[in-house]
């Protein structure tokens, strides 16, 4: 297990040596990757440790600071879940994370309220994909606002009534030629399952 941790940490240190973050998705990479160095030095060296948290924070804080000025992907919804669960853990409680959580809970409804009329496979497949692990968060930490968690389940079964066919399987498969994001399409020829 140490040779695999020891591995993956080179291969984020040998990823971290020409990352230059150019968007939203690519910034937050670089705030987990900075997390991960953090947590895997932890026990065995704090000064890295420490170094590494700072890296991390610091880059969080560019996102947070910016956060409304992003054009962000359908795709990268994960990532404002992720950002909302990192700072519980480095700061608890706090303002940013209210904040953080509004904006996820304001911007997820205005795509699903513009989304509506779509089908699945008009890149409607990242915002199901992306609204599970807000739903995931706020059912955990916010399970008292019923109203936005309905409206989100709502949405939701509507879609898989209008098409009938994923409910019929255990997962949703996306062939290909309905993959949005080009570097997906690129790299994944057979489609991807969800």
């Amino acid at each position: 297990m140490k040779k695999v941790k020891k591995n993956i940490i080179d291969n984020i240190n040998l990823e971290l040596e020409n990352y230059k973050p150019n968007n939203f998705p690519e910034t937050f990479d670089l705030v987990i990757y900075y997390y991960f160095l953090a947590i895997y030095y932890k026990k065995t060296d704090l000064n890295k440790y420490r170094q590494y948290l700072e890296y991390s924070k610091d880059q969080l804080n560019k996102i947070l600071n910016n956060l409304k000025k992003y054009d962000i992907p359908l795709g990268s919804w994960y990532g404002f879940t992720g950002i909302a669960y990192m700072i519980r853990e480095l700061y608890g409680e706090c303002q940013i994370l209210y904040s953080i959580e509004n904006f996820v809970k304001d911007q997820s409804l205005k795509l699903i309220v513009n989304g509506k009329n779509h089908d699945l496979f008009n890149g409607k497949y990242d915002l199901l994909n992306g609204l599970t692990g807000i739903l995931s968060y706020f059912i955990t930490y916010h399970n008292e606002q019923l109203n936005y968690i309905e409206e989100c389940l709502n949405w939701m079964i509507k879609l898989f009534e209008e098409d009938c066919e994923i409910i019929k399987s255990k997962n949703i498969w996306i062939k290909n030629k309905y993959i949005t994001n080009p570097i997906f399409k690129k790299n994944i020829q057979k489609g991807i399952l969800i």
